[in-house]
């Protein structure tokens, strides 16, 4: 699995990578503008299967980036229900901002701080795990 994981602030960007690393290449981005960069590299040669994407960032926030991602992937041709998984995470708990992440195709929306559970769950649920497709989860 290949994630994308974009927060403005470093510590959280460090929780989601330990979180995170241990199913596969990670990369950070610190804004928006870096995370289209980033996002738009890669996608001929090997694509972000999952983004986790702070909402409140500066230049390019994250409502913005993930309207910017869906609109690459549209001129592209990607069905929706086979781009990337986006899980946007924030502090911000009103329904306008919940509303507007999904009607920009957000797949989850998750409030910080980020528990490994909550995203364990929205992976094994997009079929991002290897157990979540037929083999068994690792035994603790």
């Amino acid at each position: 699995m290949r994630t994308l994981i974009v927060d403005d602030d470093m510590i959280c960007r460090r929780v989601l990578l330990e979180i995170l690393k241990p199913y596969g290449d990670c990369e950070q981005a610190a804004s928006g503008r870096e995370a289209l960069a980033a996002f738009t590299a890669c996608l001929d040669s090997k694509p972000f299967d999952l983004v986790l994407l702070d909402i409140q960032m500066p230049d390019i926030d994250g409502q913005e980036t993930l309207a910017a991602i869906r609109a690459i992937e549209a001129r592209r041709g990607v069905p929706p229900q086979l781009g990337v998984k986006i899980i946007m995470a924030t502090v911000n708990v009103d329904n306008a901002s919940i509303f507007t992440a999904f009607r920009n195709q957000c797949e989850a929306y998750l409030i910080k701080p980020v528990t490994s559970e909550a995203v364990m769950v929205n992976l094994e649920q997009f079929g991002l795990l290897p157990w979540s497709r037929g083999s068994q989860p690792p035994q603790n």
